[in-house]
């Protein structure tokens, strides 16, 4: 156990990034290799997000930082890494600049010192969206790939809260589109593709990206855990794999109360032996006619990844790609409502 009453071991190596389509296994990879000796890894942090929310696509730094700062350290996922935020804070004055590059490489260099250990990763799944930005920011960074069956990956999210809450009982006023279950399933196909078959479709051929196989690290885990620590420069360690019924590692939005019971099963999963259980569940969780629909939008791009489409292409397609449209179209109609609103309540 690491000793935190003295500080780590210094690295001038950068913070590595574990990104992917959700539900790909990043939160085991977070997991295995957080119980490396020398690696810590956060919850999601959905930094680069919050940071476009104040403009970092076309600024360096926001422009009003005190409002920011105050924003950012009331954040459920900025409390979600524990880390003390005068600590965070003292490392961007150090720093001289109060830019959205250095106060996010702030958080993590905290996060590390923190846990007692001197390489520190971050997982956000959906960072891939922002390689650009963080190659920038981070030039000799190092970026693991998450893949896996989007069949699997729609049988997933399927079960996760922010897909059941969203087809629950109807609520005044709720969106009408996504209480459909197709709709979720069409929508996660899209996203999938998306990562895997457009901004992630050459990742092999990126020196700076290491691919990771979803099916392969559970069915061989030290084979493919001793590759990743190749790609991060550290050694393997065999305590990896060691059993971590009793990790306590943090798993993303543990602190919505809500989302109790299902934080809690995900994150003994994720602290649970490696095994290969969860590979080909859709055949049991998914009926033909959805099966039929994912393989109808990710097709192309899950053939290029080996993963063998089995059904013919259905006429659901239609259907899903229809109500995506319409999703999407309610969703603008909603934003516009509630700009509407905000400008009447402000007079």
């Amino acid at each position: 156990m690491n000793d935190r009453s003295s500080p780590p071991e210094r690295s001038d190596m950068p913070p590595f990034f574990i990104v992917g389509s959700g539900r790909s296994g990043t939160t085991l990879l977070r997991s295995l290799l957080a119980a490396h000796s020398r690696i810590a890894v956060t919850p999601e942090t959905h930094f680069m997000k919050r940071a476009d929310r104040e403009g970092a696509q076309s600024r360096e730094a926001p422009e009003d930082f005190d409002a920011f700062w105050r924003d950012l350290v009331a954040w459920s996922r900025f409390r979600e890494i524990d880390v003390d935020p005068a600590q965070v804070l003292a490392r961007i004055k150090a720093q001289g600049r109060r830019d959205f590059r250095t106060v996010f490489a702030a958080m993590l260099e905290a996060y590390g010192e923190t846990t007692g250990k001197p390489r520190v990763g971050e997982k956000t799944p959906g960072h891939y969206r922002y390689l650009d930005r963080i190659f920038a920011w981070f030039p000799d960074t190092r970026v693991l790939v998450l893949r896996r069956d989007p069949r699997d990956v729609v049988a997933s999210h399927l079960n996760a809260p922010w897909v059941t809450d969203q087809m629950g009982p109807p609520q005044l006023c709720a969106p009408i589109v996504r209480r459909l279950r197709t709709y979720h399933v069409a929508e996660r196909a899209l996203l999938w593709r998306q990562a895997n078959g457009e901004i992630l479709a050459d990742a092999e051929s990126d020196p700076r990206l290491h691919v990771v196989i979803y099916e392969a690290l559970v069915d061989r885990p030290e084979k493919e855990l001793r590759r990743i620590c190749a790609f991060l420069g550290e050694s393997y360690e065999p305590d990896m794999l060691a059993p971590r019924e009793n990790s306590t590692i943090s798993t993303t939005d543990t602190i919505r109360v809500q989302w109790g019971d299902w934080a809690g099963t995900h994150r003994t999963r994720a602290a649970a032996s490696v095994s290969a259980g969860s590979v080909g569940r859709w055949r049991e969780r998914l009926s033909p006619d959805e099966v039929g629909l994912i393989e109808s939008i990710c097709g192309p791009a899950m053939a290029r990844q080996g993963y063998r489409p089995e059904m013919p292409r259905s006429p659901r397609r239609f259907f899903g790609q229809a109500l995506l449209h319409v999703g999407l179209a309610e969703d603008q109609v909603r934003q516009l409502i509630a700009r509407g609103k905000a400008q009447l309540a402000r007079g």
